[in-house]
């Protein structure tokens, strides 16, 4: 088998976007190769200020992506790995109270979301936060656990704004072992690839 899968992200085929929100500019690069079977979508402006939406946190939806890592066989369906998708997102709690400029209060958004989306499910709620920085800008890093408390991804999470916050949820499909063709590995490292290509311009409040 080979060392890695026949295809996967291409990189030599990457493109920067630039995701206006509401004049926060977030621009990052995503490798070519998308899943053509799937609903990729990208928004170049959203609005962040939307007075129509309600509930107790809004999520204002801006890029899905999907990439399949597979081994090409010809004239049969091919060898399918795993997946990585990718959806950003502006997440808002709908009163202007937040400063998510601040890590605690960064932190206490996440956790609030989370236990709003999974209120019966306890274990998919983060409690472990990683702080990294790129282009300047502090994220913090937590994973992603399905209802069977297994890994299924990660996310990064950052200010736009005192009472936005910005988030990276990149998932990994698993339908092989991870070791298979090194396809896993191969994966986190497109994650890094991507999270580390991101620059968030916020504009003056």
């Amino acid at each position: 088998m080979a060392t890695s899968p026949s295809l996967k992200p291409n990189w030599s085929m990457a493109e920067e976007l630039m995701i206006d929100f509401s004049g926060n500019k977030v621009v990052l690069t995503v490798p070519g190769n998308v899943n053509a079977d799937y609903q990729n979508s990208l928004e170049k402006s959203v609005n962040i200020y939307d007075g129509d939406l309600t509930g107790d946190w809004v999520r204002f939806p801006a890029a899905d992506f999907w990439w399949p890592y597979q081994r090409r066989v010809l004239l049969v369906i091919p060898d399918v790995f795993g997946s990585l998708t990718l959806a950003v997102a502006v997440f808002s709690p709908g009163h202007r109270d937040s400063h998510f400029g601040n890590e605690a209060e960064l932190r206490a958004g996440i956790t609030s979301l989370y236990n709003s989306a999974y209120p019966s499910a306890p274990e998919r709620i983060p409690t472990v936060f990683t702080k990294i920085e790129v282009d300047g800008v502090s994220w913090l890093r937590y994973v992603s656990v399905d209802e069977r408390d297994h890994e299924s991804g990660v996310n990064y999470a950052t200010a736009v704004s005192s009472t936005h916050f910005l988030e990276f949820s990149f998932g990994v499909i698993e339908a092989k072992e991870r070791s298979a063709a090194n396809w896993y590995q191969t994966a986190h490292s497109d994650i890094k690839k991507i999270i580390h290509s991101v620059k968030v311009i916020r504009k003056s409040e």
